[in-house]
């Protein structure tokens, strides 16, 4: 706590008798504090002292009735005086002090001075605040030494400037955000960390208490027992009143609720680049906050799993399966996992042929692989490693003619879209696309042929009105046009985000 000098022109006290007002002292020794609570005890030798508060720029004074502010109350109004406030110097060395628009001074904090003398012991003094509340009343040893007025009412402080405009910016190295005002960085938030696994809890019922008993970690950590009915409550009624709505209750005196400011709309959505970041937009602001971090690298804890917090390593987890987010992903419709290659113009693509299946598809999809002369509903084949056939009808889900750059989705996962014309020519006899070749054959007639390696794109040959031909890739060759009743394969392509 420190102690501070306040001088006559900052604050006296004053006896009242009558119409007499007699001054009480020329100066007052303040103790200054930063906040309320780290007021002392208001008890015992503590009663008459005053000290300033930073945080409520106010003098309190300790009475028998606890410590009570010196800033006037109920007075009568006065003329319209300066609005005056302290402010803590930025060294810490003092209060700066201003009236208006002028600094009229400064209140330094007072330098350790020598150890004094011991005193002659002092004459004990109490406070204690009139039974009207209008102030103060100090004695001395008995006798009555002077009075506090409350002070009047003050006229209304001007309008302040408009505040600083700020933003907020993502901060990989902290995990978290750096803050921006008027330019400047102003301070951080960082994102927390997982918290670890909370101990079992389990409640029971106890029939002699009335109410149940908790238990966690086999030990009883306490009981709750079953509330008793209460009483009715108030009612209460709405009505409007110009500027905003008033709240009465029973015979409590109304309340009114000021109709509130328009503020800037903000929205929240998951980032189309990256999932594992939700990008949050006020006005034209936008500012994107992970959903969680492995270490340094941000993940959706939602979909993927942090393997290791000191190197940031993050893989996928489909179903039981944990894979290599760089090289995998997961249909989460049947929990599978497919490997994908990024290709220049064209993004990432399936090196694996679908392997998805419903019961919509009856008997126009066959599995992989079968070189045996079956019939067209035969399931010859090993659809985990070659993945499936369907027809063309099949592939596109219901979908029509999706043109030569059309993206549909087709019997793809979400997110992802059946290979396209512009995109099977981009890849055309691309190497490493080829080494991807898993001889998956084709269903013609009834019978299988191995070694096919067709797949389906959305484009019908010259629009066609009986889908009778349709465009298909061969992987590490070209496009070719083949009748859409055959049976081939299907790669998807990422949709990118627009």
């Amino acid at each position: 706590m420190k102690k501070i000098i306040i001088p006559l022109s900052c604050l006296a006290l004053f006896a009242a008798c009558g119409d007499d007002v007699v001054k009480v002292t020329e100066k007052a020794e303040v103790s200054s504090v930063k906040k309320y609570k780290d007021l002392k005890k208001c008890e015992g030798k503590v009663i008459g002292e005053m000290v300033y508060v930073s945080e409520k720029e106010q003098v309190f004074a300790c009475t028998e009735d606890g410590w009570i502010t010196l800033n006037g109350e109920d007075g009568e109004k006065g003329a319209a005086g300066a609005s005056c406030s302290g402010k803590s110097l930025k060294d810490g060395s003092g209060i700066e002090v201003t009236c208006g628009d002028e600094v009229v001074g400064t209140i330094l904090n007072g330098e350790k001075g020598e150890s004094g003398k011991q005193g002659a012991q002092g004459k004990s003094c109490t406070a204690s605040t009139f039974e009207d509340g209008s102030g103060i009343l100090v004695k001395c040893d008995g006798k009555v030494v002077g009075t506090l007025k409350n002070g009047v009412d003050g006229s209304d402080g001007s309008d302040g400037t408009d505040g600083t405009s700020c933003t907020v910016k993502a901060n990989a190295d902290i995990k978290g955000f750096d803050i921006y005002c008027d330019g400047k960085k102003t301070g951080s938030i960082k994102n927390g960390v997982d918290g670890g696994d909370g101990t079992s809890c389990s409640v029971s019922e106890n029939v002699e208490l009335g109410g149940f008993d908790a238990f966690c970690n086999g030990k009883k950590v306490g009981y709750i027992k079953d509330g008793v009915a209460g009483g009715n409550g108030t009612s209460c009624s709405v009505s409007a009143v110009e500027g905003g709505a008033q709240i009465t209750c029973g015979d409590d005196d109304p309340v009114i609720v000021a109709d509130g400011v328009n503020g800037t709309g903000c929205t929240a959505e998951e980032n189309a680049e990256n999932p594992a970041f939700i990008t949050i937009t006020c006005g034209t602001t936008s500012a994107n906050i992970a959903k969680a971090y492995c270490g340094k690298t941000a993940y959706d804890p939602a979909k993927d799993y942090c393997e290791n917090v000191e190197e940031g390593r993050v893989v996928g987890v489909c179903g039981d399966l944990k894979f290599d987010l760089a090289k995998k992903f997961c249909d989460i419709r049947d929990n599978q996992v497919y490997t994908f290659m990024k290709i220049d113009g064209v993004g990432e693509v399936m090196t694996q042929n679908l392997n998805y299946y419903k019961s919509q598809m009856g008997n126009k999809t066959w599995c992989g692989g079968g070189s045996n002369n079956a019939s067209a509903t035969s399931t010859s084949g090993d659809c985990a490693e070659y993945g499936r056939l369907y027809t063309w009808n099949v592939a596109m889900d219901g979908a029509s003619d999706g043109g030569l750059g059309g993206e549909v989705q087709g019997i793809c996962p979400d997110g992802w879209h059946l290979m396209n014309y512009n995109e099977a020519t981009r890849i055309g006899d691309n190497a490493d696309f080829s080494a991807t070749k898993q001889n998956a054959g084709s269903v013609v007639s009834g019978t299988y042929r191995t070694g096919a390696d067709m797949v389906w794109l959305p484009a019908v040959y010259e629009a066609h009105a009986s889908y009778s031909d349709v465009y298909v890739y061969k992987v590490g060759d070209a496009v070719s046009v083949y009748s859409g009743n055959r049976g081939y394969s299907v790669r998807c392509v990422k949709t990118k985000s627009k």
